[in-house]
């Protein structure tokens, strides 16, 4: 797994962009590495997922209204988006899918 910052970098952030840039290049090199052997290697680029967190507080409704106007789909992602893309990148389907970073991240990568 990595992160849309290391995509789009973020703001107070650049480290933690930086490590998630790295993390694809990663998963490029090793899909280079054990390719010839059949054997694939991808990742997947998140953008913010939701969680059973606590009903937030006012200042962190607004935080996440101003996040989600960055989302074309409009809402955050849902574990079974992000479980959705990884089964398919297991599965039979996607066996000539090696070194790529699929974003599952509304559209945020678009904006």
């Amino acid at each position: 797994m990595t992160s849309d910052a290391g995509r789009n970098g973020e703001a107070d952030l650049a480290v933690y962009a930086a490590s998630k840039a790295a993390g694809a290049a990663f998963t490029r090199s090793v899909a280079k590495e054990v390719g010839r052997d059949g054997i694939t290697c991808n990742s997947i680029s998140l953008g913010s997922i939701a969680s059973r967190a606590a009903e937030p507080s006012e200042a962190e409704a607004e935080r996440l209204a101003r996040q989600l106007r960055r989302y074309p789909i409009g809402r955050l992602g849902r574990p079974a988006d992000v479980a959705a893309a990884a089964v398919w990148l297991a599965s039979e389907e996607a066996s000539w899918v090696t070194g790529q970073t699929v974003s599952v991240n509304g559209g945020y990568t678009t904006t």
